[in-house]
């Protein structure tokens, strides 16, 4: 499962940011759009992943005990 989020980051990002250089890199510069299109995502992006990774399995247990 994590490995799955961090695919799907990966996908985000890989399509974000060159889109957000096409259109700020000769305005900005790069850190300008390294900053804005993904700096500041990346905590927030470790915390849903550890959060996913630590709560996911265990409702998944919790709702496959309820269906019994």
């Amino acid at each position: 499962m994590v490995a799955a989020l961090l695919i799907g980051n990966a996908i985000i990002y890989a399509f974000g940011m060159p889109w957000m250089a096409y259109l700020f890199l000769a305005e900005k510069g790069a850190a300008w759009v390294f900053q804005w299109g993904m700096g500041n995502f990346l905590l927030g992006d470790a915390l849903k992943l550890v959060l996913a990774a630590l709560l996911v399995p265990g409702l998944w247990k919790l709702l496959g005990n309820a269906r019994d």
